[in-house]
């Protein structure tokens, strides 16, 4: 008796791994099956920058999100605009001033993170706006849309584990544009960066 069920016993498993092995088999096959999603999180970041557009001062406050990959790649969407009246110098009408906005996507390595201090590499990639307004709104001159492509490079503090100081520049490339007096070489130009990066589990 003892031998009829050691026998089956062992039928059983042999029975149960071949239905194991069937069923890991037909698995679906996914595009992140293989990818460690471990080092993956969510990253949201804000800077003050300072720049020159057609010689007149520009503040702007930037605010990205993103995903960190690996800890050395983030890739995610900005939103940027201005923050005080710009004067343009070429411009002739009185009581005006422009705005400036952007939006798009950016892409950024960093070197070494884990480092006290270290470098970051961010690229914008979108699209830009100017207009000109008045203490009533919308000064009714229209607007101007353009591509821009900035590049840069940061230096990062690492504050906390989730928090990251950093300061840098940027160059902003301007698309073909024309508004009023100006055209791209008006806004075009080096950004300074101050800002700080929370890492979001």
């Amino acid at each position: 008796m003892n031998t009829r069920i050691f026998i089956l016993a062992i039928i059983y498993l042999m029975c149960f791994n071949v239905e194991l092995q069937a069923q890991e088999s037909d698995q679906p096959r996914t595009l992140f099956s293989g990818a460690n999603l471990e080092n993956t999180r969510f990253m949201i970041a804000t800077d003050y920058a300072y720049t020159q557009m057609d010689g007149a001062d520009a503040s702007l406050l930037n605010i990205r999100a993103g995903v960190i990959l690996q800890e050395q790649f983030t890739v995610g969407a900005f939103y940027g605009f201005s923050i005080n009246d710009i004067d343009p110098k070429s411009e002739t009408l009185p009581n005006v001033y422009m705005d400036f906005r952007s939006y798009g996507g950016f892409a950024a390595y960093t070197l070494r993170p884990s480092q006290l201090v270290h470098f970051t590499f961010p690229l914008f990639i979108g699209a830009g706006e100017v207009e000109m307004d008045n203490e009533e709104g919308s000064a009714g001159l229209g607007e101007e849309n353009f591509f821009l492509i900035e590049p840069g490079a940061m230096l990062e503090l690492n504050l906390h584990k989730n928090i990251r100081f950093n300061v840098g520049a940027t160059y902003r490339f301007i698309g073909d544009m024309s508004y009023r007096n100006m055209n791209q070489e008006d806004i075009a130009g080096f950004t300074g960066r101050i800002g700080v990066k929370f890492g979001v589990f």
